[in-house]
């Protein structure tokens, strides 16, 4: 008959049963880690789905800024968007226009675009700088049905973000009153 062996007087034991590895806890910490990478991608490229998709800003068109407004337009277009829970279009109305061949000055270019882009809404505008610092931007609204209005406000913040809470606020009567809080 055979001695009984218990766990310690197995070959390549010593004393009680281990735990899991240093190299298999590390497997795991690594698996963990490459989740919640996924998962945070995952969220940060859903976040536009949470905006209302029935409205579409396009980014404002700037011209004969100084250089240190170079970023104005597309700062105070995301302002904008987030201020009404729209989603920032990538291309200029005039090129999504320009994808229907037609001419957005046009009402019934501007009901295609939002057509085709599946919105009830359109925003867009332009950003040009005045004497004694100030900034002029021109916003237009079109909702289909059709109503238009455009609507123009002179900016006198000094940078980009200052600028960017003036435009939200000063257009906030454009759309039905929506602001930022300080």
């Amino acid at each position: 008959m055979s001695p009984v062996r218990t766990i310690s007087s197995l070959p390549g034991t010593v004393g009680a049963v281990s735990g899991p590895s240093s190299a298999a806890i590390g497997r795991v910490s690594t698996r963990l880690q490459r989740i919640a990478i996924i998962v945070c991608a995952l969220v940060a490229i859903s976040a536009p789905a949470f905006a209302d998709k029935r409205a579409q800003v396009f980014p404002l068109s700037g011209s004969g800024l100084p250089d240190k407004l170079a970023t104005a337009p597309a700062k105070l277009t995301k302002a904008l968007a987030t201020s009404i829970s729209a989603v920032v279009a990538s291309v200029p109305i005039e090129d999504a226009a320009g994808l229907l061949e037609c001419d957005p000055e046009n009402s019934t270019c501007l009901a295609a675009v939002a057509k085709s882009l599946g919105v009830e809404r359109l925003v867009f505008g332009t950003i040009s700088s005045q004497a004694g610092g100030k900034l002029k931007v021109t916003l237009t609204r079109f909702d289909v049905g059709p109503d238009r209005q455009q609507q123009t406000f002179e900016l006198e913040g000094g940078t980009t973000e200052q600028l960017a809470t003036e435009l939200v606020k000063a257009s906030s009567s454009l759309f039905g009153g929506v602001s930022i809080e300080e």
